[in-house]
């Protein structure tokens, strides 16, 4: 089925979990300042996916139930899905200017369908059929599923097994006859706290490191569980001002992460779909890094739709937006855009089936890799062409809250002004939002989201045939076939 926004709203009231921000215990998800953006956001994928406009690119068929589906619970089947999903992620990149909450959680359950299947491929056949069950769990109820993907590692230098504290990777302290107990905890994990479902899944592990070996689902806010919420500087000015109005994204706000702790968390085995199977480790996160890192492309093509959009309304504040030189700007923003953009079409037109048999498609590798360090690249470049059109007042700004002043208010119109037919308050608010992605920690979550650039490009360096390249140079230069 294709939930509704009132129908998750719903489900999230229930929800009590024990979370901390700003050294505050967070008592209600929908009133404390620095949650209430994450359910706003989530709420927005279900109300676009119920909009009859968006239906071919927000939903989908399940193989499984016959029912549409949240295109974010769907298993790619072909490579009009893996195009779908680029759609899906620019749209609500464009229509929130942050991170949806569920992407990871769709690139998650792909990952487990192709790394499950291949188990059963092999003979071991009871976490294909436990996934399926799951899965189908999910369609019905169109749960919202996050990725619980990196553990906090520790000392980098060492394995898990040599770590001081054996925590530092999520792990397995005990199994038992109705299910495991894990412990340790995830890092980095974006809307976690107001999502129905955690999808864990592992990274890649090697003989002797079984105990980390572990994927399963686990629901929101189980006994054990404590989210220690991110504090910027973007966090902490949601958290002290009393009119979100005046912030830069007063809806959606900024990517919100969060440390996630599991103190002795059980997990019954019908949600247990790896445990100690160190074999598979290395091609779920393959699948897990082909399905995430290609939709890096529209992810930040759709913020970069909004910094252009910001920039061409602050250009015509100054009267500017006809100068040669903001011209040029306008072209590198969207010259980065759509390279971003098409390298991840080009991923996904080229993906395939993985592994043989499973009906999973994934992006083509090459290109994914391609998409996510054109996305790293060219959004710095976005952010500065913007900050080039804006000028100084992107950061030098006074807020918003100064025109409730009569006084102040008469002064500031006044010597705020730009052009003399766009009001100035329009002005100064979108010199906030604007501020929000070019002066904020959100450059930093940009270039570090779905995985570090220089392990990236050493991928794309290792699968590239180095030899056949010279090859095709000498039999130019020297005339030979």
């Amino acid at each position: 089925m294709v939930g509704t926004k009132e129908q998750y709203l719903e489900r999230v009231k229930g929800y009590k979990p024990k979370a901390f921000v700003g050294g505050e215990r967070i008592k209600d998800l929908f009133t404390d300042p620095n949650t209430r953006t994450i359910v706003n956001t989530v709420g927005k994928t279900y109300e676009l996916a119920c909009d009859p406009r968006f239906e071919r690119i927000m939903t989908a068929e399940s193989p499984w139930t016959g029912d549409r589906i949240s295109r974010l619970n769907h298993i790619a089947g072909s490579i009009e899905d893996l195009e779908m999903r680029l759609e899906l992620t620019r749209l609500m990149t464009q229509s929130t200017g942050t991170c949806c909450g569920r992407c990871g959680g769709c690139s998650g359950l792909n990952a487990l369908a192709a790394t499950t299947y291949a188990m059963k491929k092999d003979g071991i056949g009871e976490y294909y059929g436990r996934f399926i069950d799951y899965l189908k769990f999910v369609h019905k109820h169109d749960l919202s599923c996050h990725a619980a993907t990196t553990s906090p590692k520790g000392d980098r230098t060492k394995p898990p097994s040599e770590q001081q504290d054996p925590d530092l990777h999520l792990r397995i302290i005990e199994k038992r006859k109705d299910g495991i107990v894990l412990r340790g905890a995830k890092a980095h994990q974006t809307s976690a706290i107001a999502v129905d479902e955690m999808i864990v899944y592992p990274g890649s592990f090697a003989e002797g490191e079984e105990a980390y070996a572990v994927a399963c689902a686990v629901p929101n806010g189980a006994e054990g569980i404590t989210y220690f919420l991110q504090f910027n500087s973007d966090d902490a000015e949601r958290r002290a001002s009393n009119d979100m109005a005046t912030l830069g994204n007063p809806l959606y706000g900024g990517r919100q992460t969060m440390l996630v702790v599991y103190e002795d968390v059980f997990v019954p085995w019908e949600r247990v779909f790896m445990c100690g199977e160190v074999k598979y480790t290395a091609l779920c996160l393959r699948a897990a890094r082909r399905t995430h890192i290609y939709n890096e492309g529209p992810c930040k093509a759709g913020f970069g739709d909004l910094i252009l959009g910001a920039s061409k309304f602050l250009a015509e504040s100054n009267g500017l937006d006809k100068a040669p030189h903001i011209v040029e700007d306008f072209v590198k923003i969207i010259s980065a855009n759509e390279t971003t953009y098409a390298s991840a079409w080009v991923a996904a037109h080229k993906g395939t089936e993985m592994p043989a048999g499973s009906g999973v498609f994934f992006a083509d590798e090459r290109f994914s890799l391609l998409s996510k360090l054109n996305a790293n690249e060219g959004f710095y470049e976005v952010m500065k062409a913007a900050a080039d059109i804006a000028g100084g007042l992107l950061v030098t700004m006074p807020s918003e809250k100064e025109l409730k002043d009569p006084e102040s208010r008469v002064l500031l119109l006044k010597y705020l002004k730009g052009r003399s037919d766009i009001p100035t308050e329009e002005r100064m608010r979108m010199f906030k939002f604007l501020n929000h992605f070019v002066a904020s920690p959100h450059a930093a979550q940009a270039w570090i989201g779905g995985g570090a650039p220089y392990h990236l490009r050493m991928a794309l360096y290792e699968g590239t045939d180095l030899e056949e390249k010279k090859r095709l140079a000498r039999s130019i230069a020297f005339g030979c076939e």
